[in-house]
C-alpha cells in the first residue's frame, strides 16, 4: 500500500470502528457511511465526467479547525490548507449521528459541509484526514499530524 491510500484508509477504518463498535449500526454501513461525489450518482454525468477523466478532487483545499480540537492544537491556527488525492467524502447526512457518538469532526470545508479531519475522542491521538498530509513533510520539517504522532507515541501531551 502507497501513502497516497493510507490516509483514505484510516479514515475509513475510523468510521467502521464507529458504526460498529459505538452506534452499533451496521445496517447503516450497507447505506455507505463515505459516498462518492454527487457527480457518481448520475449515470449520465458520470459518462461524461469519465471521459475528461474522473470526479477526483485534486489539490490544495482549505480546511476550517474547530478550536480545542486536536487539529487545532497540531496546527495551532484555525485555518490550513492540505492537499487532496480522492473521490470519497464523509456522508454529511451522518455528522450529527458520528458527533453524537464521539466521534469530532475537527475540520470542516469553508462552507461546512465536508469533513476534512475527524478524531476519537477516547483516543489519546486518533486523528484522520481526507488530506494527504506526507506530500507537506519533509525529513527535516515534519508535518503537524506526523510530528504529533510522534510525540504522542512517546508519551508527551499535546498541548
Amino acid at each position: 500500500m502507497n501513502l497516497i491510500n493510507l490516509s483514505i484508509l484510516i479514515l475509513i477504518i475510523a468510521l467502521i470502528y464507529l458504526f460498529w463498535r459505538y452506534l452499533k449500526l451496521k445496517d447503516e454501513m450497507e447505506k455507505r457511511a463515505l459516498e462518492l461525489f454527487k457527480e457518481w450518482k448520475d449515470i449520465e454525468l458520470k459518462k461524461e465526467i469519465d471521459e475528461k477523466g474522473g470526479t477526483m478532487r485534486l489539490g490544495a483545499y482549505p480546511a476550517i479547525l474547530k478550536e480545542g480540537t486536536l487539529a487545532y492544537k497540531l496546527y495551532g491556527r484555525k485555518e490550513v490548507y492540505e492537499r487532496h488525492r480522492h473521490r470519497y467524502e464523509v456522508n454529511p447526512e451522518y455528522h450529527e449521528i458520528l458527533e453524537s457518538y464521539g466521534l469530532t469532526i475537527s475540520g470542516k470545508s469553508p462552507d461546512g459541509r465536508l469533513a476534512e479531519f475527524i478524531e476519537i475522542d477516547k483516543n489519546r491521538y486518533f486523528i484522520a484526514t481526507q488530506a494527504h498530509p506526507e506530500f507537506k513533510s519533509r525529513p527535516n520539517k515534519p508535518h503537524p499530524l506526523f510530528d504529533g504522532l510522534v510525540r504522542a507515541a512517546l508519551g508527551e501531551k499535546i498541548k
